[in-house]
Parts: structure tokens; C-alpha cells; sequence
């Protein structure tokens, strides 16, 4: 089973708008991750491959197959206080996730954090995977980014500035390092050969996915959270400048920015003929995929932090939260024509995780850790909106 996981410039003057919800959110994790305290986050990370998707959610990660509504493996085996939640990836039967680090003890700060790697198929035969093997101690902070794999290597970005291009296997050793000047929270993209790689530090880099010699680096004005798209020889990058930028691929020349009303967590969706993204006042986006123009805007009220899914002509988004009261969000179905809405429901709790497309089926996770109840997979009707089933994922043996 081969895939991969975890795939005219418009600047006004502005004043930046930020919801005191998200910058509480940022400024705990930061603060959590320097003195090497676990956290308790909503903020866990899913991908998909094929009819399955996978979450990492904090106290485990856990493979559902969606047609069958069935939970296929859980990890670990056994509950620890090591927490996962960057999105597992999952290529020709190999799985490979990141934990958040490991606390070091109370004389010796930090974190340090480690690498797994399992069969895929082995784990669904047993139900939790028998063969793990790990790169202990990769990182000396949290794995906040997917790790990448591609058919010759692996790609891991983390939180103490550092990218890795490591042997393709399990336990797979690094072969090379390149430091950059902020923490990768992104996952990276790969084309062609080239590693394409976003940074705290407000850069962009390419580099070569052989040697991890640095082919050009691009510095915006914002940081940068989000993972870049790349197609067709061009690289997509959204920024907390509030703005999305094109760049040449070979050359990392700018082709375009387009403007936002306020910063963009993660990455555009991507179309022959469109880039939508949003941000997080609570805006939609549509431009020109050539230029850069503008073709619509919609306003959906709370902040969007996960990424928009296109598909058929129709734009998915899932918003946050608005406030620290908040308890509710909502997703929308939108025109990718022209912006108009063709559906809407609410979530019970905030999405700040992207959902994803799986068997003809809209899949969103949802977690409310402050009130205590359990994770839930919810999966809705594509053209209607109307909640096929939901799922919730805590096993009984994990503590949340």
C-alpha cells in the first residue's frame, strides 16, 4: 500500500486583529515547551490514507477504518504519560510518528522527544503494534510537525530549530542536519528532489532532499506555522503576515501575495484555477491561482485555524474558537465558485484540527479536554451535511 500522508501583490494597511483565545492557547504551549511540562491540548493532528484515518490525540494515536466504523490499532499498548500529536505518516505499509517529548526531570529541563516506526498492516492484524522501533532522544524539544516520508527518505522538522532528512527504514539513521533560527511546526513538502520546509523564523527553505544543502531561503514578514503546497512548480505559503505568497519553486523569486484580514495558521487548498485559504478573523478566501487577483471573500464569523479541503467544487472549512467561552464551532460548506454557502452545522466543540475526505465522507475530530469528555470522530454527509456517524476514541484505559 503505497501514499502519502500527513500532501498582483494586494497589500493594504492594516491593523492585525488577534482572538485572546488562540494567543493564550500559543503563549502556554511555548511557555509549556520551554520548562518541559506536559500539556493538555485540543490540538491533535489526523491524516488518511486510503479508507483509513489516523489520529494522534495526546494519550494515543489511533488507526479507524471509516466505511467499516471500526477502530483497527491502538498506540501504545499501554498507557504512558508521553503524549503524540503530530499526525502519524503512513507510506508502503510504514508508519512514522513523533511524540511531544519527554519531560527530563526537574533538575534537567527541557524535553526530549523520539521517533517510531511500525507496520502498518501488523499492528491492524494484532490490534496495536508488536514491532516498534524507535530514533530515541531525535529532538531536545517537542515534535510539534508530521514527520514527511517519501519513497527514499524521511523528513522531520521539531521545535528546537531543526530539520533532518534520515534513511528511509525503521530506526533509519540521520543524514543530515540543518539548523534554522526558529522552531518547524509545519510539515515539510518534498518535490522533484527538493525539500521544501517552513520556520518559526519567518523563512521559507528549499533544500536538497540528498544533502540538505540549502538551495534558496526566502524571509517574510511573519512567521510561519503552516506547511507549504507545493504543485506545479510553484511553493504556496501561508504566514502570520497575514498573507499567502507564491513562490518559483527552482528559484524561490516571489510570484504573488495576496492579502488576509488577520494571520494564517496553516496551509491553502490549491485548485487548476484557485487558492483558498483562511484566517484567523474569521475570513475565507478565494484568488487567482496565476495572479494572486482576488475572486471572493467570505466571512464565517469564528477564527479558522485548520486548513480548507476542496473538493467537487466545494470548499469545507472548520472554525475555532472565538472567545475562551466559546464551546460550540461550526463548519461550513462553501461555493468554490463564487463563496455562497451551501450548508452549515455546528460542532459540540471547537475544530482546530483538519478534517479530512474519506470514503465519500466529510471525517472531523473533535476534542473538548476542558469539560472532560471524550474525543469524538465525527463523520458527515458530503453534500448535505447531515452526521453519518460518530465515533468516540478514548480508550477506556487512558486517562485524559
Amino acid at each position: 500500500m503505497k501514499g502519502h500522508i500527513g500532501e498582483v501583490n494586494l497589500y493594504k494597511t492594516k491593523r492585525m486583529r488577534f482572538h485572546p483565545a488562540l494567543i493564550l492557547f500559543i503563549v502556554t504551549a511555548l511557555f509549556l515547551s520551554a520548562c518541559g511540562i506536559q500539556a493538555n491540548t485540543n490540538w491533535p493532528g489526523m491524516s488518511a490514507l486510503g479508507d483509513q484515518v489516523y489520529v494522534a490525540y495526546g494519550p494515543e494515536v489511533v488507526a479507524v477504518n471509516i466505511p467499516d466504523q471500526e477502530i483497527v490499532w491502538r498506540f501504545p499498548e499501554e498507557p504512558s504519560r508521553i503524549l503524540y500529536l503530530a499526525a502519524p505518516s503512513v507510506y508502503d505499509d510504514l508508519v512514522v510518528l513523533g511524540d511531544y517529548g519527554e519531560g527530563q526531570g526537574a533538575l534537567r529541563p527541557g524535553v526530549k522527544s523520539s521517533l517510531y516506526y511500525f507496520s502498518d498492516s501488523e499492528a491492524a492484524a494484532s490490534g496495536t503494534p508488536r514491532d516498534v522501533q524507535t530514533s530515541p532522544s531525535i529532538s531536545e524539544d517537542r515534535i510539534i510537525a508530521p514527520v514527511l516520508q517519501t519513497e527514499d527518505a524521511i523528513y522531520l522538522g521539531t521545535a528546537d530549530n531543526k530539520v533532518f532528512g534520515i534513511e528511509r527504514r525503521p530506526g533509519g539513521g540521520v543524514q543530515w542536519t540543518l539548523e534554522t533560527e526558529g522552531s518547524i511546526w509545519g510539515q515539510p513538502t518534498a518535490q522533484d528532489g527538493t525539500v521544501f520546509v517552513t520556520s518559526m523564523d519567518r523563512s521559507v527553505y528549499a533544500l536538497d532532499g540528498a544533502t540538505g544543502e540549502q538551495k534558496w531561503k526566502n524571509t517574510l514578514s511573519g512567521a510561519i506555522s503552516a506547511k507549504p503546497f507545493v504543485a506545479d512548480d510553484v511553493v504556496y505559503v501561508a504566514s502570520y503576515d497575514a498573507k499567502v505568497h507564491a513562490f518559483d519553486a527552482q528559484s524561490g523569486d516571489e510570484l504573488w501575495s495576496s492579502d488576509a484580514t488577520n494571520w494564517i495558521w496553516d496551509m491553502p487548498a490549491v485548485t487548476d484555477s484557485a487558492v483558498f485559504y483562511a484566517d484567523n478573523g474569521g475570513k475565507v478566501f478565494s484568488v487567482d491561482r496565476e495572479t494572486g487577483n482576488p475572486l471572493w471573500d467570505k466571512d464565517v464569523a469564528n477564527p479558522v485555524i485548520a486548513r480548507p479541503l476542496v473538493q467537487d467544487d466545494v470548499v469545507y472549512i472548520a472554525t475555532g474558537r472565538a472567545d475562551r467561552n466559546a464551546t460550540t464551532g461550526t463548519i461550513f460548506a462553501l461555493s468554490a465558485e463564487d463563496g455562497s454557502q451551501l450548508w452549515t452545522v455546528e460542532t459540540s466543540s471547537p475544530v482546530f484540527t483538519s478534517p479530512v475526505i474519506v470514503d465519500d465522507a466529510l471525517v472531523v475530530f473533535i476534542q473538548d479536554t476542558e469539560n472532560g469528555n471524550a474525543p469524538l470522530l465525527n463523520v458527515y454527509e458530503l453534500e448535505s451535511g447531515i452526521l453519518r456517524w460518530s465515533m468516540p476514541l478514548q480508550n477506556n484505559d487512558q486517562e485524559q
